[in-house]
C-alpha cells in the first residue's frame, strides 16, 4: 500500500489466511522502515485502535510537494505537530513593561498622521514617476530602476505605489515592539557589540531601539521615502527588497552570509511576493547560533483592498507560504518552516501591537516567533511534515492497517455522514463478493445508496441485506444492490464509478413478485412506486430496504391520508 506522493509504497502486509480472516476492511500492513503513519481525526487527533480516520504518512519516501501547484501542496503536505512538538515553546500572551505605555502613546497622537488621498490605480505609474522626483538624487535613482523593471508588472507596481504613498504621506506608524521587547526576543543582556539587520523597518520604531542600545545594525526596506527619513535620522538604511532569492539579496543589501548576531523582521510576511525567500534571508545572515525574530499577524492575508477599487495582492498563490485561512494552521507552517531551514530553540509569543494607518489606530496580537539558527539537520522535511492521503482506515490490535477508502467517497445523507468506503468494505467482507463500489443517485427528487458488487455466483440479494443489516446502522443500507459481472475500470485499474450502469428496472428485495390484488394495494403500490422511483412494486417488499426513509414515510403516510382517509401513524410504518 502506499500513495506515489510517498514513492509508491509505504506498507507492507504478508498475505495470508489467517491475517485476512474476519478482516473488516483490506489489511495494508504496518510501515517500512523511516515511516511514520499516523490515523487521524478531523481536528487532527490521533484516533484509537479500531476507529476509522485519516492516514497521514511523514518520512523519508515523501515527496517534497506538486510541482507547479503550490495550493495544492499546501493542502496535501501539512506540518507534522507530533514531530514539531519538541521544537518550540508556546510562551502564550506576553506583556511587557513600557509596551502598553507605548501603544497607548500611538493613539493619543494617532490623529496627527495624515491621511492617503484618494487612491486610483489607472494612475499608479504616473503617482509612482512624481513621487521619485521628490527623493534625494541617489534614492531617486534606485527607485527609479525598480519602476522601470517592474514596468509590465502591474500586481508589484500596485505594491510599490502603496509603500510609496504610505512613507510619503506619514500615513503609518507602529508601536509595541520597545527595549525590553527586544531583550526578552533575542536572549540578549547587552546589544553592544552585536551586528544584526532588521528586514522591511518602516517608520524605524525597531531599528530606532537597537540602535539606542548600542547594537550595529541595518534597515533594509523597499520604500525609498521611508529609507531617506531613516537616513536624516542618522540610521544604516539601505533601499532594497526583502525577499529576492538568498544570494542577490545579499549582494543587493551590502551583507555577507552567515555573518550576522542577529535578525529581526515584522509584519511582512503577508506584505511580500516571496515570503519562503524572506524568511531563507532572516535565517541565512545569521552566524551559528545568531538569534531571530520574526512578527507576523496570523493568519496571513496577502491582500489588501484598503482605500483601493482593485484588491492589491502582494503574494500570488503561487508563492504562498502558509494557507491564510487559520491562525493555529498558519503558526504550525511557520514552525515547520523554520526548523526546515535550521531554526532551533523556537519560542512563539503573542505581543500586543498597535498600527496607526489610514483606517486609524487598530490594535493587534503580534505573533512572534524566535530562536537560533543551526545548521540545517539531514532529512529535515522528511519528519517535519505529513502527507494527508486521502485515503480512510484503522489500527488493528496487531498494530497493521486496514484500508477502509477514500475521504472524498465521504456523504452527507439525510443529515447523517456517511463513508461509502465503509459500506464497500462491509460487502466485500460477505465470503462470495469479489470486488464492490457504492455511489449515490439522484432521482425521483431524492438520493439513495447504491452498491454494486461481483461474485463468482449468483447471490440472492435478501440474504445479502440480512448480512449487511448485521453490520451498518441502518442509514448506510444500500437501498439498490446490483450485481454486475466486472467493474468497469479507469486506465489505472481502479473503479470507474462515472461507468458503474444505472439499475435495470427494480432489483427490489428480492423477494418473488406478488401483483396489487385489491383496489387498496393498487393504490398503495401507486404510492410506494411513485415515492420511491420504483417502476414495479411487490406486495412483500419491504418499503425500508427499498430506499425508504423517515422523510419518505411522511409523504407516504400523506398520501394514505389523502387517497384513503386513513390516518396512519409513522410509528405503524415503522
Amino acid at each position: 500500500y502506499g500513495p506515489t506522493e510517498y514513492t509508491v509504497y509505504s506498507h507492507l502486509e504478508e498475505v495470508c489466511p489467517e491475517n485476512l480472516e474476519g478482516a473488516y476492511g483490506v489489511p495494508v500492513g504496518k510501515p517500512i522502515f523511516n515511516t511514520h503513519t499516523y490515523i487521524l481525526d478531523g481536528a487532527r487527533q490521533p484516533a484509537g485502535i479500531g476507529v476509522q480516520g485519516e492516514i497521514y504518512l511523514s518520512g523519508d519516501g515523501m515527496a517534497r510537494g506538486y510541482l507547479g501547484n503550490n495550493t495544492a501542496t499546501l493542502a496535501r503536505f501539512v506540518p507534522n505537530p507530533f514531530f514539531l512538538a519538541d521544537k518550540f515553546r508556546d510562551m502564550g500572551w506576553t506583556e511587557l513593561p513600557g509596551s502598553r505605555e507605548d501603544i497607548e502613546d500611538l493613539e493619543r497622537r494617532g490623529h496627527t498622521v495624515t491621511h492617503l488621498p484618494e487612491v486610483k490605480q489607472e494612475n499608479c505609474m504616473k503617482d509612482l514617476l512624481e513621487l521619485a522626483d521628490k527623493l534625494e538624487p541617489s534614492l531617486r535613482k534606485q527607485a527609479l530602476a525598480e519602476i522601470d523593471k517592474n514596468r509590465h508588472n502591474e500586481a508589484k507596481l500596485n505594491c510599490l505605489h502603496r509603500y510609496f504613498l504610505e512613507a510619503y504621506y506619514n500615513s503609518y506608524a507602529s508601536q509595541g515592539i520597545n527595549g525590553p521587547v527586544l531583550r526578552m526576543l533575542f536572549g540578549f543582556d547587552d546589544f553592544r557589540g552585536k551586528e544584526g539587520v532588521e528586514l522591511g523597518f518602516g517608520n524605524a520604531e525597531v531599528l530606532s531601539a537597537l540602535a539606542e542600545m548600542g547594537a550595529a545594525v541595518r534597515g533594509v526596506e523597499l520604500s525609498p521615502f521611508f529609507v531617506q527619513k531613516a537616513r536624516n535620522r542618522g540610521l544604516d538604511a539601505w533601499l532594497g527588497e526583502v525577499d529576492l532569492p538568498y544570494n542577490e539579496f545579499l549582494e543587493n543589501c551590502g551583507l555577507r552570509d552567515a555573518s550576522l548576531d542577529f535578525s529581526i523582521c515584522t509584519l511582512l510576511l503577508d506584505r511580500v511576493e516571496h515570503p519562503r525567500n524572506l524568511v531563507e534571508n532572516l535565517l541565512g545572515v545569521l552566524k551559528e547560533d545568531g538569534r531571530f525574530a520574526l512578527q507576523t499577524l496570523l493568519p496571513v492575508v496577502p491582500v489588501d483592498d484598503g482605500d483601493v477599487e482593485e484588491k492589491i495582492i502582494y503574494t500570488s498563490e503561487a508563492n504562498r507560504l502558509t494557507p491564510g485561512t487559520d491562525a493555529g494552521e498558519d503558526k504550525m507552517v511557520l514552525i515547520q518552516a523554520l526548523y526546515e531551514l535550521g531554526a532551533a530553540d523556537m519560542s512563539v509569543y503573542q505581543l500586543p501591537y498597535a498600527v496607526v494607518s489610514r483606517d486609524g489606530v487598530q490594535e493587534y496580537t503580534l505573533w512572534s516567533f524566535t530562536g537560533r539558527r543551526r545548521a540545517v539537520e539531514k532529512r529535515a522535511e522528511s519528519y517535519s511534515r505529513m502527507y494527508r492521503t486521502g485515503d480512510l482506515g484503522k489500527y488493528l490490535p496487531n498494530g497493521s492497517i486496514a484500508f477502509l477508502g477514500r475521504i472524498d467517497h465521504q456523504i452527507k445523507l439525510r443529515g447523517y455522514r456517511i463513508e461509502l468506503g465503509e459500506i464497500e468494505s462491509a460487502l466485500q467482507s460477505h465470503p462470495a463478493v469479489a470486488d464492490a463500489a457504492v455511489i449515490t443517485r439522484t432521482g425521483n427528487g431524492d438520493t439513495e445508496l447504491v452498491a454494486y458488487f461481483t461474485s463468482g455466483e449468483k447471490l440472492y440479494i435478501p440474504q445479502l441485506r440480512s448480512y449487511l443489516a448485521d453490520l451498518l446502522p441502518h442509514y448506510m443500507r444500500p437501498a439498490r444492490l446490483v450485481q454486475v459481472d466486472e467493474m468497469p475500470l479507469t486506465s489505472g485499474g481502479k473503479v470507474d464509478r462515472n461507468r458503474l450502469p444505472a439499475p435495470e428496472g427494480d432489483a427490489g428485495t428480492g423477494t418473488e413478485y406478488i401483483a396489487p390484488r385489491n383496489s387498496t394495494e393498487e393504490m398503495l403500490a401507486a404510492a410506494w412506486k411513485e415515492i420511491l422511483g420504483r417502476e414495479t412494486i411487490s406486495v412483500k417488499d419491504n418499503f425500508f430496504e427499498l430506499g425508504g426513509h423517515s422523510l419518505r414515510a411522511t409523504r407516504l403516510a400523506s398520501q394514505v391520508r389523502r387517497q384513503l382517509n386513513v390516518q396512519v401513524p409513522l410509528a405503524e410504518l415503522f
